[in-house]
């Protein structure tokens, strides 16, 4: 996991999202000149809206049923 964000960092891919299906959660961090800062942790009861692609939202209830 590591791996992949300093890569993801690095190429500046603008956000990038960590998900832990066990937990039931969500982390999302985004590009800030060029250092991602994770903006939270959503957990099954929230709605994930993305920075990055305008429109994209997910409520994880439906992915985590």
């Amino acid at each position: 996991m590591q791996l992949k964000y300093d890569v993801y960092e690095e190429e500046g891919v603008p956000e990038y999202w960590i998900v832990m299906a066990e937990l039931q959660l969500v982390e999302v961090f985004v590009l800030e000149h060029g250092k991602y800062r994770r903006i939270t942790t959503y957990v099954k009861e929230d709605q994930v809206k993305s920075k990055a692609i305008s429109g994209l939202e997910i409520k994880l209830e439906e992915i985590f049923n």
